[in-house]
């Protein structure tokens, strides 16, 4: 890699951390969890996700694509689903039992057909800028930048373990237990991503978990 774009490199990766990640981390009350709104900040973090991406991808990183539906890719994207709630049910029997498995912020269920609009695209575009991000851009970008220093399996592993802390400690707002399932299901989504070879799987089944799991949490 010639090393101005290096340099670049690094430089917009401490951006999206310093821009998105680092406040979504010091967030004890992110947008839409007690009422429900246009998700502006939710469309924007989106909006600049999609680029920082493409750019990524033009210096050398895993191409980003969004590749036509086929029955493998289906299948893997409904075991990857089912892995999410298994996860999410063994934290949740634990949570139960212990003291520290309530959370700091519970979020309000939608009340009418404007809340549940604006609940399915905050999901949404949530869903979609934490794919493009934690799924795609951090281990990809900190493998791109870390195989300079490291061995490429020691860079790789790096990048893969600091995007899913990373990730966890993003959801820190919803108490200890949703640490522990954003950590594993960091994990099941990156493998749905990296299987499928298209992010549009993995979006597409932390979209319809996140949408499940707020339908069973209040019923």
């Amino acid at each position: 890699m010639k090393i101005h774009y290096f340099f670049f490199e690094i430089l917009l990766f401490f951006s999206v951390f310093f821009g998105f990640i680092l406040p979504s981390i010091l967030n004890n009350h992110p947008d839409g969890l007690t009422c429900w709104n246009f998700p502006f900040t939710a469309l924007f973090s989106l909006l600049c996700s999609i680029p920082l991406c493409f750019i990524e991808s033009f210096l050398g990183a895993r191409k980003i694509n969004f590749n036509k539906i086929c029955k493998r890719n289906l299948g893997l994207s409904a075991l990857a689903l089912i892995l999410l709630f298994l996860i999410s049910t063994i934290l949740q029997f634990a949570a139960y039992f212990a003291d520290s498995g309530n959370i700091s912020q519970k979020p309000v269920f939608p009340q009418n057909v404007k809340d549940v609009f604006f609940c399915i695209i905050t999901f949404f575009f949530s869903a979609s800028f934490e794919e493009l991000i934690f799924r795609y851009y951090i281990p990809e970008a900190g493998f791109h930048i870390l195989k300079s220093f490291l061995p490429e399996k020691n860079g790789s592993l790096t990048a893969e373990c600091s995007a899913a802390v990373l990730f966890a400690l993003c959801h820190r707002y919803l108490g200890f237990f949703a640490v522990f399932n954003a950590l594993f299901a960091h994990f099941v989504l990156r493998f749905c991503f990296k299987k499928t070879d298209s992010i549009l799987f993995s979006v597409s089944v932390h979209f319809i978990y996140n949408i499940i799991t707020l339908f069973i949490l209040f019923h």
